[in-house]
Formats: structure tokens, C-alpha cells, sequence
């Protein structure tokens, strides 16, 4: 999948191009059903099938002081993107000055002349334009104008719960991830880079990879068992995340780290993705280092178990 940051400057020239815009954020069930039918478009009219996206998330770039935390970072939204069969992914810096360009505009600027688009897909509550002025009536609308097709993704519902990105945030935040996991056809994940930690894991005989992902992606507090995923291999594990205060000890930051069974491999620096298969406990303070080792061993039992 080829990647573009700069819709601007785009020049490439796309074959028949079935067009997919949302967020995406999460690339939950929902998105998922879209980006298929995109797909399945692109082989029906032998066209391309492209998806645009837009970062950051609006919200925190109209809404001051309301900013979601993301399901999961930009890295993993098209990371996940490229394994669906989609062919090129543009990425929108969304700006004040790009919220300020009229429904009108973007479609002429952006879906006829650059992209010039044959289909597009959107979600039923896809909004905009200025002061989100655009809908999926009005690119109807203009779609029989400019001679574009467009097709409208209503949304789905998994047994009597609606799926979107923001109650699948409330279920991580409340730790619920099984019900985080239905909503999004796989398991809760962090995807991110194994750094140097205190080293405090491997001196009580549990070594653990601490994993550095982008601060505003939203994970739940606790102790889990869990898949790792390097290098196509998938590797069983208890994972442990948690807050940790700064060296001044104001700021709080999320800790994610994850003990991996039976391996040994050197994997700074290295990009890992961490799946949260089962909660096993929330967190807690120990009274003792004896009693913390007591405790991270049932950990590690529990978590065979659950993953066996």
C-alpha cells in the first residue's frame, strides 16, 4: 500500500479510483465492512481501491479540551490498512485552515481534480466542510453532478450494541476489552517499539519489554495475559500496564510493558505489537518485594492458562 501525506502535492494518477474516506480510527467492524465493499468496487470496475484518512482526529483540532484519546496510533491505523488489499492510503493533515475549505471545495479540489474519483464510500454520519456543513446527502448530491458515484455505509450493529469508535473507547477505558474486542473483530493492541526500561523486571526474575507507543492512544490499567506479535512470530506473554510518576514526580505516565514466556531474543529498538487477550487483575501496590514475585508468578500461571 503506497502511503500519502501531502494531498496537495499529490500527483500520482490513480486507475478508476474507488474512494474511501472516514477516521478510521480503530478500523473497527464498521470500517472494516467499508474498506471490503471499496475493495470489492476497485475488482469489479478493474480500478483502485484508496482510502482517505485524516490526522490529527478533528476533535482535537475544533474541540479544545475534548481531545478522544486514539483506539489505536496513525502507525498501526495503516499498518492494519495494509493488510485489508487496499491499494494507496492518503493521509489529510486536518488543520483550522483545512476545516475552514467549504464542502463545495473539497469536493472539487480534492475528489474531482486530484483524486478524480469513479465511487466513493463514506459512513451514514459522515460530516464536512466548513462547520461540517457537508453530508452524505450532500455528496449525493453533488456526486450526480461532477459524475461520481457515491455509497453510503450505514452503520452496523454487533447482537443489540451499535459499533463505533467511541464506545469501544469507553469499554477499553473501563477495561472491558472482551466487549472492546467484539466491536472490533480483533483484540485490543498496542502497537510500538521495545525501549530500555528501569531493568526492575529482570532483577526479580521476570525480564520485561517496555514498549514505547504514542502517548494519546488510549489503553486500560491492569495486568493481562497477552499475544506479542516480531517478525511474524506470535509469542505468548503476561503484560503489565500501569502509571508511573516522572523523575519530579507530578507528571503520570503510562507504563506498558509485557513479560514474554520462554525468550530471550535481544529486541530493542525493535517494533512489536501487543494483543490483550484476557484481563487477569488491576493493578496494585505491594507491601513487599516478596509479595510482588508472589504475585507475578500467579500472574504468569493465570495467563497460561487463559492463552493455553
Amino acid at each position: 500500500m503506497k502511503v500519502f501525506y501531502r494531498i496537495e502535492r499529490l500527483k500520482k494518477k490513480f486507475v478508476r479510483p474507488v474512494l474511501g474516506i472516514g477516521i478510521f480510527d480503530g478500523l473497527h467492524l464498521g470500517h472494516q465492512y467499508l474498506i471490503r465493499s471499496v475493495c470489492q468496487r476497485a475488482r469489479q470496475v478493474k480500478g483502485t481501491g484508496i482510502l482517505m484518512t485524516f490526522f490529527p482526529h478533528p476533535e482535537h483540532v475544533l474541540k479544545s479540551g475534548t481531545n478522544p484519546p486514539y483506539i489505536i496510533s496513525l502507525k498501526h491505523r495503516l499498518k492494519i490498512m495494509q493488510q485489508t488489499g487496499i491499494k494507496a492510503c492518503i493521509v489529510v493533515p486536518f488543520t483550522q485552515k483545512f476545516s475552514r475549505i467549504s464542502g463545495e471545495d473539497f469536493i472539487k479540489k480534492y475528489l474531482v481534480k486530484m483524486i478524480k474519483a469513479k465511487v466513493v464510500f463514506v459512513g451514514a454520519n459522515f460530516k464536512f466542510g466548513k462547520n461540517r456543513s457537508g453530508d452524505a446527502r450532500f455528496l449525493e448530491e453533488k456526486g450526480r453532478q461532477h459524475g461520481f458515484g457515491v455509497k453510503v455505509i450505514h452503520s452496523l450493529k454487533k447482537g443489540k450494541m451499535i459499533i463505533s469508535s467511541s464506545r469501544i473507547r469507553q469499554f477499553i477505558a473501563a477495561g472491558k476489552i472482551d466487549k472492546a474486542q467484539k466491536l472490533l473483530g480483533r483484540p485490543v493492541s498496542v502497537l510500538g517499539v521495545v525501549v530500555h526500561g528501569d531493568g526492575r523486571g529482570a532483577s526479580l526474575g521476570f525480564p520485561t519489554a517496555n514498549i514505547e507507543s504514542a502517548q494519546d492512544i488510549i489503553v486500560p490499567e491492569g495486568v493481562y495475559a497477552a499475544r506479542v506479535t516480531f517478525n511474524s512470530e506470535i509469542l505468548k506473554g503476561v503484560a503489565s500496564i500501569g502509571r508511573k510518576l516522572s523523575f519530579k514526580g507530578k507528571q503520570v505516565k503510562i507504563c506498558i510493558e509485557v513479560h514474554i514466556f520462554n525468550f530471550n531474543k535481544y529486541i530493542y529498538g525493535k517494533e512489536i505489537e501487543l494483543m490483550l487477550i484476557r484481563k487477569i487483575r488491576n493493578q496494585k501496590k505491594f507491601a513487599s518485594i516478596h509479595r510482588l514475585v508472589s504475585q507475578m508468578r500467579k500472574d504468569a500461571i493465570k495467563a497460561k492458562e487463559f492463552l493455553r
